[in-house]
């Protein structure tokens, strides 16, 4: 984007005509509002799109004091991803400086492109949510008999939900 700072200045400060204007007076050089005010480009529009949100944990517990061998383990994990896609916009309110009384020091401004009514535009194109949850649990026993007979044992079970 290229823009000349001579031409348009990017706020300009409010009068006491200007005390009940409700938006930013943006500065612009010549009626048209032809000059491209950065500062109203970087602040007319907002976009939201989605956010992830993830959680995981593992528990791990050795039951030797039950049984020797024995420990038990749990895993769960869950993501949630939501989407929307939601767009907010409006038109900046132009203004150029119309006169200045060097009695008093004032600039007084004018407006560029005078419209009757302020609206913020929203437009929303889709949302969806998706989600999924993971749990697995296993038991596990390994022990060895007079140094000769050795035991293993697994027992796991998984869903996903």
């Amino acid at each position: 984007m290229k823009s000349n700072p001579v031409c348009s200045r990017h706020i300009l400060n409010r009068t006491k005509r200007d005390v009940y204007t409700k938006h930013i007076l943006f500065g612009n050089y010549e009626q048209k509002a032809s000059y491209i005010n950065p500062y109203a480009e970087m602040v007319k529009d907002i976009k939201i799109t989605a956010r992830l949100w993830c959680w995981h944990s593992e528990l791990k517990q050795d039951l030797s004091f039950l049984t020797e061998g024995l420990s038990i383990r749990g895993l769960f994990n869950a993501t949630r991803y939501s989407y929307f896609d939601v767009s907010r916009f409006y038109t900046p309110y132009y203004y150029s400086i119309g006169s200045y009384d060097k009695g008093c020091g004032h600039v007084y401004v004018e407006s560029v492109k005078q419209r009757e009514w302020e609206r913020i535009f929203v437009l929303q194109r889709g949302k969806g949510v998706y989600s999924t949850t993971y749990l697995e649990l296993a038991a596990q026993y390994n022990r060895t008999f007079h140094d000769k007979h050795a035991v293993v044992v697994v027992g796991i079970h998984s869903e996903r939900i």
